[in-house]
């Protein structure tokens, strides 16, 4: 049962193309965060930033996100890829970005109910599940949300018109991060040779990602 519930706006089917751009500009804004800093990401390796009750979160998002290993039962269960796998140059990777756009537009936050599931390929080019992340709209929320134990990162200004200031969390939940379980890259973390790594301020219109 989603937490903190309150009145859902569900975008139209005919948007999508509004929607993905929106998804490029939430990734990369949140690269650059991540340059701008670091020491966040640092204090997310400490031990004591999962207390007890981040470790009984952090058991319900497994619990519910493991059956996502296989990516035929994410796009089943509404998971769609909204852009290539996200990596930059010294930070490392984030992944494929899967959305269920029907968990996207609330305030709603719960641990078992990632918006975005994210995968990355291993040294076969199969993709993994390696991450989760949170996302809710600033417009939505009257101060951070929280979850194991943390505020999200945010709130973060849209890069573009339509986009929503938001907020967010990546949760390392299937992959060791040397940077902390909840750091925005991962430098274990490659795109592989597939072509679609991309780094601040390249593709796309205004220098953003095009998904």
């Amino acid at each position: 049962m989603r937490e903190a519930t309150k009145e859902a706006s569900t975008p139209r089917a005919g948007v999508r193309g509004t929607l993905n751009a929106l998804f490029a500009a939430i990734v990369a804004l949140s690269a650059l965060c991540a340059l701008a800093a670091p020491a966040t990401s640092a204090r997310a390796a400490a031990p004591e930033d999962c207390p007890e009750e981040c470790h009984r979160q952090l058991a319900e998002a497994r619990a519910a996100t493991a059956r996502y290993h296989d990516v035929g039962a994410a796009l089943a269960d509404g998971f769609i890829p909204v852009g290539p796998c996200v990596a930059v140059p010294g930070l490392g990777a984030m992944g494929t970005h899967y959305a269920n756009f029907m968990r996207l537009f609330d305030a709603s936050v719960n641990a078992a109910e990632p918006e975005f599931l994210l995968y990355a390929p291993d040294a076969g080019g199969r993709q993994r599940l390696v991450a989760l992340e949170y996302f809710v709209p600033a417009y939505l929320a009257d101060a951070p949300p929280e979850l194991f134990g943390r505020e999200f990162d945010g709130p973060m200004p849209g890069h573009g018109p339509g986009e929503p200031a938001h907020y967010d969390l990546h949760v390392w939940a299937w992959r060791h991060n040397p940077a902390g379980m909840f750091a925005p890259f991962n430098s274990k973390i490659t795109c592989g040779q597939s072509g679609v790594t991309h780094a601040l301020g390249g593709g796309g219109d205004n220098g953003w990602p095009s998904f």
